[in-house]
């Protein structure tokens, strides 16, 4: 046996369950100090591997590290890690950029006084991953600054950060990310903040010749509109006042503005104002916004119009003729574009004449989506997007016509179309959380085409990806989407399974206790045997579904055809596919099946099921009444050497702070007994942990 000074060694060559076992053969010899610094040295060490696979386990167990501490990492060399993270940031690989980024998104929440300290080193790697080539990558990026906007207790110089290391950064690609990125990273919570660096950032970035094409100039003038809605018309005619007086003069020429006939207290519109007197009422808004917010393209023509001649308050009748022009495929697609033009250059005047219209146009919206040609169902798709972004927490009393709309194509068999979906209720998430949007969208789950069901699911995966777990209401969760384990289709159990995965993930071991209770009522409805066996299969493989660099989800199991294949790879076997085969239908997936090497759920107990297959029958006591489910005995899972006794340390560096349980103290099998002691008790109690992980 090895003496106490011996270094740990950080087993990678080994599934979960032995590098955990491997821990704590480890722990038992070694004295916690030097467990805790060698360990962490260890990971640290792993971080910086070349090896993809051990970078990737090495984010793994600082995930499940932070989980048990209450979503912070253990109090020996936080800067350390926080160091070697932003290192990852920068990573060649694609995998080791996102996961890292998910990794801090996740941790940003419970850092507190010491949040800002630890984000110094990671700020200035994340801010150029605005401009990532990989969608998701950049979609990641967003959100962790948009959290980290919301926990700083400095944002004078993250907004300095952006700036700097993003707006002013050497390569004009991620200059040109960082500028159409901008409007989803400040929203209304924002508004009194100081936003003038940013925005004389962006005024001085019309005049880079690097940047070239004028849709640049177009994303531009949107980030300044963004401002100067968010502050008010007085603060942002205030920062173009500071301009020098060359740069000023040439962005109130883009903006069709006249130097001369507005005073440091006048509005300063970004595409352009009527001169005149300002009368009251709706058609006056509604005249303005059909001249202020005609595409670019067209500035030539006249579209300073009465209101009679606008529908939905600010599109002009041509238009809507084109539109609706059914002998003509090519007017209807060049109409579509213009309409996309209209709506992305609404500012607020504009948006004022179409917000008691919004229902009627999302209705027409809907019809679009009905028109044979592809490229009209994508851009107005497209449009779906920007009036989302454009109206921003306001869209959400038009949330169930908008899930309405984008269930209409969730279908469709292409890849750009579910994309575009895809991309929407991200948006809609994001501005408004994911716990409302997926309350309408988990009613998508009863619709009658099981490609809808199955990329609603996919959907509900691709959020609980993205998002924190704190964000969802995990327990409600459960309950909305067990039947689809008993769907049909296996293209639907599949997504079901993968779907309770991850919820399972973002429960913790120790509070499955809704979920069982779920997959059970699951079990005891028509045809429903063997499905608990099939969810507990399920876990135990101990890898999770991800998000593919398209934004869409890729599965962790594949599933066989009916039929043997000859001469390929054995194919995947145990009650989970069992129970996926019995549906009927071929895969017709719309999310793609891999193999992952990356453990991300610990080992969770076997135990037994009705209806479960023989090979876990013979683990199964004998006795007990006739149909109940008889659990086996689970095998104890353990923490990794540096948490063991990591709860009096924490005591005294975080006083009654309470760290919760995840996956470490309780596994699926003891949530299986202790739901089926409470049914047997009579117990009709469903308590809910407060935790984050509950989603509440």
């Amino acid at each position: 046996m090895a003496g106490p000074g011996a270094k740990v060694i950080y087993p990678r060559n080994t599934d979960a369950s032995s590098t955990s076992l491997g821990y704590v053969d480890h722990f038992k010899i070694y004295s916690k100090e030097n467990v805790n610094h060698n360990m962490e040295d260890d990971v640290i060490e792993e971080l910086r591997s070349p090896n993809l696979a051990r970078q990737l386990q090495a984010l793994d167990d600082l995930r499940l590290v932070a989980r048990r501490n209450g979503g912070t990492l253990p109090p020996h060399k936080q800067k350390t890690v926080f160091d070697a993270l932003a290192r990852c940031l920068s990573d060649s690989k694609q995998d080791v950029r996102l996961r890292s980024t998910q990794l801090i998104d996740e941790l940003i929440p419970q850092y507190g006084d010491n949040l800002d300290n630890c984000m110094s080193t990671i700020t200035p790697k994340l801010v150029p991953n605005l401009g990532d080539p990989t969608i998701a990558i950049r979609r990641a990026t967003i959100q962790t600054l948009h959290v980290y906007m919301k926990y700083t207790q400095n944002m004078h110089q993250l907004l300095k950060a952006i700036v700097v290391y993003g707006l002013d950064h050497q390569y004009p690609q991620v200059r040109k990310e960082v500028i159409i990125a901008l409007p989803m990273l400040f929203t209304p919570e924002f508004s009194q903040e100081d936003f003038f660096n940013v925005a004389h950032s962006l005024a001085k970035k019309l005049l880079d010749s690097n940047l070239g094409e004028d849709k640049v100039k177009e994303h531009i003038l949107l980030s300044l509109e963004k401002i100067r809605n968010l502050v008010g018309d007085k603060v942002y005619n205030g920062y173009i006042q500071q301009l020098s007086t060359p740069l000023r003069k040439y962005y109130l020429k883009l903006t069709n503005n006249n130097d001369g006939q507005n005073d440091k207290n006048a509005s300063l519109s970004i595409v352009g104002q009527r001169s005149g007197p300002d009368f009251n009422g709706r058609a006056h808004v509604a005249e303005q916004a059909a001249f202020e917010y005609a595409p670019s393209s067209a500035n030539q023509q006249n579209y300073h119009q009465s209101a009679a001649d606008l529908k939905f308050g600010v599109i002009p009748h041509q238009v809507m003729d084109k539109l609706n022009d059914q002998t003509n495929y090519k007017t209807r697609a060049q109409a579509v574009e213009e309409l996309k033009g209209i709506l992305r250059e609404m500012n607020k005047r504009a948006i004022d004449a179409l917000s008691p219209n919004v229902f009627d146009f999302i209705n027409y919206l809907n019809n679009l989506l009905d028109d044979s040609n592809f490229k009209i169902t994508t851009v107005t798709l497209e449009i779906l997007g920007i009036l989302v972004e454009k109206f921003n927490i306001a869209i959400r009393p038009h949330l169930k016509p908008m899930i309405g709309c984008l269930t209409k194509r969730m279908g469709d068999n292409k890849i750009v179309i579910r994309q575009a979906i895809m991309k929407v209720v991200m948006q809609l998430m994001q501005i408004l959380s994911p716990k409302p949007v997926l309350q309408v969208l988990t009613e998508n789950l009863y619709n009658r085409n099981s490609r809808t069901r199955q990329e609603t699911l996919n959907i509900i995966i691709a959020s609980l990806l993205t998002f924190p777990s704190y964000d969802f209401d995990l327990h409600i969760l459960c309950g909305s989407i067990a039947h689809t384990l008993v769907d049909p289709k296996r293209q639907v159990r599949q997504a079901a399974l993968e779907c309770f995965a991850v919820i399972a993930q973002a429960m913790g071991a120790g509070k499955l206790q809704s979920l069982v209770q779920a997959v059970d009522r699951a079990e005891l409805s028509n045809e429903g045997d063997g499905v608990m066996a099939a969810v507990q299969a399920r876990l135990t493989r101990r890898q999770l579904p991800k998000l593919n660099s398209d934004g869409l989800v890729d599965y962790a199991t594949p599933v066989p055809s009916s039929g043997t294949t000859r001469g390929g790879a054995p194919a995947p076997s145990g009650p989970d596919i069992e129970w996926i085969l019995l549906g009927s239908g071929g895969s017709g997936s719309s999310a793609r099946s891999y193999r992952s090497e990356n453990l991300e759920l610990e080992s969770l107990a076997s135990n037994s099921a009705r209806s479960t297959p023989s090979n876990l029958m013979q683990d199964s006591p004998s006795h007990g009444p006739v149909g109940r489910r008889h659990p086996s005995a689970g095998k104890n899972r353990t923490k990794l050497p540096w948490e063991d006794e990591q709860d009096n340390i924490l005591a005294d560096v975080r006083g009654q702070v309470k760290p919760r349980t995840t996956w470490g103290g309780e596994d699926f099998g003891n949530d299986v007994r202790r739901s089926l002691k409470q049914k047997g008790s009579g117990s009709t109690s469903n308590s809910r942990d407060g935790s984050p992980d509950n989603g509440k």
